[in-house]
């Protein structure tokens, strides 16, 4: 019995000494190690929750993203106005479930949260909206600050506990219980996912791409440009004021507009609006000297140009032509260092450069047309305008007629005559008047024409030399073309092809002389029978008188 004890001592003692529990161990600490991972992954589950809630409402406030840093468990994202959001690409370890939150567009085009896929709904049953109207972000954060009556949006918040994951829709008032957080037996799960599953930045935006294909586009700030048409070699009148227009670029929300001047130079800031305006510069009498830093600055950043002056240069070399009636061209020289226009105050005037290059003194060709209606000295002008300032240059130009005659075409009745005048300035006043048919119209050695019968021909009077000559046309008509005569009605009685006593002709006349006439007198002929009346025809004949001369004209009324 006493060796009996003592083996079953020994036999107690050889198990106590050969127990290993490193086993359990390793497994509680894989546990502990795994519930560890979770709960840091349920924190950036969390906080990019906050930040897709932060990010869309920096989208609703028109904040600009300025840039993306990435580091090793997620991304920086910059904005210009608010600071920077921290979103996470880390993974999970279950063989189980991890909830995945996340967002998508409603009919209505605003975003929800979306568990598993799967509307998130309020009490009511109604989707929730991840940012809440008028500017306001959900419970949680209270970032958003610009709205006033739209209700906050709300922010999910998940937990860990008891190795179950939990849900609270009220800022961790209630929870609701989930799926498990960890595998059964310690099993290791696959990798959950990302709730940001790619981040891409291009030159215009940055683009997050949500697990399931959701995709949200953050503009990116654009380059802050000050634009001026020039900068460089501004031409200005030296007294003046010279007004440079500017146009900030890429500006957001309020700008700081500011100027710099050396030299003699003072300049001024006119905002038109909060990205264009005018620089003002006094340009002193004896002309630039130096120049204007303009500034612009806005959200943080700061640019900056130099403007450069040159006073402007703008003269022509004559400023008085003259030509004969014929036209002509001549040549002038316009120094300048600007762009310029042309204006003309006569359509028979015009000017246009030589050559189409771009030099500093530039040729023009002044062209004045030939005079074919005017019996008159004409005078007009050529203005020669910069394109960006005031300074121009006027020439005038004086055409004078050194032949010409009084009329260009006439008509004239038969046995009328007219006068034609001629303006000569030649030296030999010597001249030569022709008819081309003398049987319409004939001209004497002093210019007097007479209409002979009617039709159409060319009266010309050449000078000595042979170099100079001018026409006119002369229409002859006859007194009934130009008068016509016709009956009008009236109370007429016609029986058997007799107009009966009593009736009443009424006679008209049409004066188409262009100048007034009398009528002399008037009389109806036709066969008269005693009693019974006249035959028809009636002719009515007029005597009238026109320029001192009688004329007869008459009309037919034939029933």
């Amino acid at each position: 019995m006493k060796h009996a004890l003592l083996l079953t001592a020994g036999i107690c003692l050889a198990l106590t000494a050969c127990y290993d529990d490193s086993a359990l161990t390793a497994r509680l600490d894989n546990h502990e190690s795994r519930i560890k991972a979770l709960e840091q992954y349920c924190e950036q589950m969390n906080g990019n929750i906050d930040a897709m809630q932060k990010i869309l409402q920096r989208l609703q406030d028109q904040d600009y993203c300025t840039g993306v840093t990435r580091f090793h468990d997620g991304y920086g994202l910059h904005f210009s106005v608010s600071g920077t959001i921290y979103i996470y690409d880390g993974k999970d370890g279950n063989d189980g479930h991890s909830p995945k939150i996340s967002v998508k567009p409603g009919d209505d085009g605003i975003l929800y949260w979306t568990l598993d896929g799967e509307w998130l709904l309020d009490a009511n049953g109604q989707k929730i909206p991840v940012t809440g109207k008028d500017g306001k972000d959900g419970q949680d954060g209270h970032d958003g600050q610009d709205g006033e009556d739209g209700e906050d949006g709300i922010t999910p918040r998940l937990k860990i506990e008891n190795e179950y994951w939990w849900l609270s829709m009220d800022n961790g008032q209630t929870w609701t219980q989930l799926v498990k957080a960890t595998g059964e037996d310690g099993k290791d799960g696959k990798d959950g996912d990302s709730f940001f599953e790619k981040v891409e930045e291009t030159d215009n935006a940055v683009i997050l791409t949500l697990t399931g294909g959701q995709t949200i586009s953050i503009p990116k700030l654009p380059e802050l440009e000050l634009q001026f048409d020039h900068s460089s070699d501004i031409i200005c009148i030296a007294g003046t004021i010279c007004e440079v227009p500017y146009i900030l670029r890429g500006a957001i929300g309020e700008t700081l507009i500011e100027t710099l001047s050396e030299g003699s130079l003072r300049a001024t800031v006119a905002k038109t609006s909060e990205t264009e305006g005018l620089i003002r510069v006094a340009i002193p009498e004896e002309g630039p000297d130096g120049k204007v830093l303009v500034f612009a600055c806005n959200n943080g950043r700061t640019v900056f140009k130099a403007l450069t002056f040159e006073e402007g240069v703008f003269s022509v070399s004559e400023a008085v032509f003259e030509f004969e009636e014929d036209g002509g061209e001549a040549a002038f020289t316009l120094s300048h260092n600007v762009d310029f226009e042309i204006e003309s105050s006569a359509s028979w005037l015009s000017a246009a450069p030589a050559d189409a290059k771009a030099v500093t003194k530039t040729v023009l060709i002044l062209q004045a047309e030939p005079m074919t209606e005017s019996f008159e000295d004409r005078i007009g002008t050529i203005t020669l305008r910069s394109r960006e300032n005031e300074m121009s240059a006027t020439l005038t130009v004086t055409q004078k007629q050194l032949f010409a005659i009084s009329e260009t075409e006439a008509t004239l009745l038969e046995g009328e005559t007219l006068q034609l005048t001629l303006l000569n300035r030649l030296p030999n006043q010597e001249v030569t008047w022709t008819s081309a048919d003398e049987s319409i119209a004939t001209v004497d050695e002093n210019g007097l024409v007479t209409a002979v019968a009617k039709g159409s021909t060319t009266i010309e009077v050449d000078s000595a030399d042979g170099k100079h000559y001018k026409t006119c046309t002369i229409t002859v008509k006859t007194i009934s073309d130009m008068v016509p005569v016709w009956f009008g009605g009236g109370a007429v009685t016609v029986i058997n092809g007799k107009i009966q006593y009593g009736s009443q002709l009424n006679w008209f006349i049409k004066n188409g002389l262009g100048e007034a006439l009398r009528v002399v007198s008037m009389h109806l002929t036709g066969v008269s029978v005693p009693v019974r009346g006249l035959y028809l025809p009636v002719t009515a004949h007029f005597k009238i008188q026109y320029k001192g001369t009688e004329y007869s004209v008459s009309g037919t009324y034939n029933f």
